[in-house]
C-alpha cells in the first residue's frame, strides 16, 4: 500500500495552494492479525491502535496507527514509520483487554482477546445534608481497567454506575474530594 504524508505548519491562504511533486512511499506492517470475543468469536469495529515504542524518525508520540476491524474482526496495521516494537491496544464498546500488547514490528497473525466489561450500580448513603455529588466511585485491583481507573459519578439521588470493568478481582472504592477513601 502506498501513501503519501504532507507537514503544513502553517494554515491555508485562501485559493490555491501548488505543493508540487507529491512522493508517495509504501507503507510499512505495523501488525496483521485477528480480535476475538474471549469464548474465540471474531469481534468486527473493534478500534486497533499502535503507539511505536522506538521509531527513530518519528517524534515523540507520533508514528502511532490506528484502523478498525472488519467483520471477520481482522485488522492490518500499517504506518509510515519503522521501529522494532510497538504496542497494541484493542477498545470496543461492552469489552475490555486484558492488558495492552507488545509487539515485534511486522508481526502477523496475531490473537488480541477481549473481555465483555462488567458494570456496577449501586447507591451511597451519607449523612443527612452531605451531597452526594461530590463523591466518585472508582474500581481498584485486578479489575481496574489498563487505561486507568473505571469511575462513575453519584447522582443527586446517591446514585452510580460505574461501567468497563474487566471481569476479575476488584474492590470498589468511594470518595470524596478532599477526604479519605470509603471502602
Amino acid at each position: 500500500q502506498l501513501a503519501a504524508f504532507l507537514e503544513v505548519n502553517d494554515a491555508f491562504a485562501p485559493g490555491e495552494t501548488t505543493l508540487g511533486d507529491v512522493q508517495l512511499q509504501a507503507e510499512l506492517l505495523v501488525a496483521s492479525g485477528v480480535v476475538v470475543q474471549r469464548e474465540g468469536q471474531p469481534l468486527p469495529g473493534v478500534q486497533v491502535s499502535a503507539q511505536l515504542l522506538d521509531a527513530a524518525e518519528a517524534e515523540p508520540g507520533m508514528g502511532g496507527a490506528m484502523v478498525e476491524t472488519d467483520a471477520e474482526g481482522r485488522f492490518l496495521l500499517r504506518s509510515r514509520h519503522s521501529a522494532s516494537r510497538a504496542r497494541l491496544h484493542a477498545r470496543h464498546e461492552g469489552y475490555v483487554e486484558v492488558a495492552p500488547r507488545e509487539v515485534v514490528f511486522g508481526e502477523r497473525d496475531l490473537v488480541i482477546e477481549l473481555h465483555a466489561a462488567a458494570s456496577l450500580r449501586g447507591s451511597v448513603v451519607l449523612p443527612r445534608g452531605m451531597d452526594p455529588r461530590a463523591i466518585s466511585v472508582h474500581i481498584e485491583g485486578l479489575a481496574a481497567h489498563p487505561n486507568g481507573l473505571p469511575r462513575g459519578n453519584v447522582d443527586a439521588d446517591g446514585g452510580f454506575l460505574v461501567q468497563g470493568i474487566a471481569p476479575q478481582i476488584g474492590a470498589a472504592a468511594a470518595k470524596r474530594s478532599g477526604c479519605r477513601e470509603i471502602r
